[in-house]
């Protein structure tokens, strides 16, 4: 970014902030005029997305506020005044694609609170340099240079996030279970009072079945519906995990694909796929058109039937190519830790379309680095030339495709091979509960 100034008209007067040089992730204008100091102005999170670079927060200082502390002589400062300044403004795109602003409550260096014409000048200013940057052609090159900073911090959060909300759900659906049993348990203690009063009526009887505040009575009233309570608020948590989930999934998703660029591993091309269950949309998909490194190729497993519609015949040059599809498998059963279900394509936590059988494997070493050591993953061969348009058929029926190939990682660097294809079904096995049928076992 070459130096650029501006001229922002404020209720203090006139301020003029000059940016410096770009760093990777960020811009710092100097100001002058009716201020004097520094703005700092990097890529961040959408406010309601954390897997989303799509913002700007401009800070006061030369710093990122987020990372460290300015120290009080640094901070910006009205040109006839002596206090520095804090406080941050986010500058970030709505549905429609509208700016919009989010302002972090601002102070004084000693804590103080702003008048109303300070606080407005520093709003300006800061809102002026995140738009200038938000406008700028090397935005692009800030954002993701601002994600490969924040996406480690933002994956320990997410994963917190993730256990935290599933220990909360876990523990409002046991207190809905205990609702049940307790609500019974007083009734039936309000039913032996009342026939003692009937029996031999007595004062202190009546007060034991009266409605108040820690009453039986009120008890009985609160466990009629304590249970559905938590059980709204327990579905409530699983959303937020699942939400949490997906995001810190993206967020991996971007790293691998970042990893593999890096290496020479990927196309530079990358598109964005439709839909992420959860409301989680648009995100893109990583690894497309792996190019193997290093190690010997595995044996080549032999080519399957045509797996949607008529056999498969010689590719006429108008057709797709036979490609490999391979999406990442779910274990949602911890007692039954052989079991791998086919998630739906467009739930899906990562994709890969490569052009060969072997060329899966450096997916696998990648995947491996970002969901752990053993995972399971479904191949099937398609004719595709891109995964974010892959055949309708093949999107609609992919959770009950039994033609396909299941790898599974093992600890020590192994994958176990099992082929579905042409099996005849058979009790014990399926390919989504099974462990299949043992081809080979290789290195990674």
């Amino acid at each position: 970014m070459t130096s650029d100034s501006l001229t922002v008209e404020t209720p203090a007067g006139t301020v003029l902030a000059t940016a410096g040089p770009r760093s990777s992730d960020a811009v710092v204008f100097e100001l002058g005029g009716a201020m004097r100091g520094s703005v700092h102005v990097t890529g961040t999170h959408h406010p309601q997305h954390w897997d989303r670079f799509t913002a700007v927060r401009a800070c006061l200082g030369p710093v990122n506020a987020y990372q460290t502390t300015a120290p009080d002589d640094a901070l910006p400062r009205l040109a006839r005044g002596h206090s520095g300044y804090r406080g941050s403004l986010t500058l970030y795109p709505d549905v429609t694609d509208r700016p919009q602003v989010s302002v972090y409550p601002m102070e004084t260096a000693a804590g103080h609170e702003l008048s109303p014409k300070t606080a407005a000048t520093l709003t300006a200013v800061l809102r002026a340099c995140a738009e200038h940057v938000m406008q700028h052609e090397d935005l692009p090159a800030i954002l993701t240079a601002s994600q490969q900073r924040d996406t480690p911090a933002l994956l320990r959060f997410l994963d917190w996030s993730v256990t935290h909300h599933r220990a909360e759900a876990a523990r409002l659906e046991a207190e809905a279970r205990a609702a049940h049993p307790a609500r019974r348990a007083a009734v039936t203690a309000w039913w032996t009072v009342a026939r003692w009063f009937t029996a031999s009526p007595h004062l202190v009887l009546l007060v034991m079945l009266a409605d108040y505040p820690g009453s039986l009575s009120r008890h009985i009233s609160v466990m009629e519906w304590w249970a559905p309570y938590c059980l709204t608020d327990a579905s409530r948590e699983h959303d937020h995990a699942r939400r949490a989930e997906i995001e810190a999934a993206c967020l991996r998703n971007a790293q691998i694909r970042q990893r593999a660029r890096d290496q020479n591993l990927v196309s530079p091309w990358l598109g964005e796929f439709p839909q992420i269950r959860g409301g989680c949309t648009p995100t893109q998909i990583p690894l497309l058109l792996i190019v193997r490194e290093g190690a010997g190729t595995p044996p080549q497993p032999a080519p399957s039937r045509a797996l949607h519609g008529p056999e498969a015949t010689p590719d006429t040059g108008d057709r797709p190519t036979m490609r490999w599809l391979m999406t990442l498998g779910e274990r949602p059963r911890p007692d039954l830790p052989r079991f791998a279900a086919i998630p739906a394509l467009h739930q899906a936590r990562a994709l890969a379309l490569v052009d060969d059988f072997d060329h899966l494997f450096p997916v696998l070493r990648e995947w491996r680095q970002a969901y752990g050591d053993e995972l399971t993953a479904w191949a099937v061969q398609v004719e595709a030339d891109d995964v974010t348009d892959l055949p309708a058929q093949l999107v609609a029926g992919w959770e009950e495709e039994g033609d396909v190939i299941r790898l599974d990682t093992e600890r020590g660097g192994y994958v176990r091979v099992a082929d579905y294809r042409d099996t005849p079904a058979r009790t014990g096995i399926s390919a989504q509960a099974g462990a299949g049928l043992p081809v080979w076992t290789t290195s990674e």
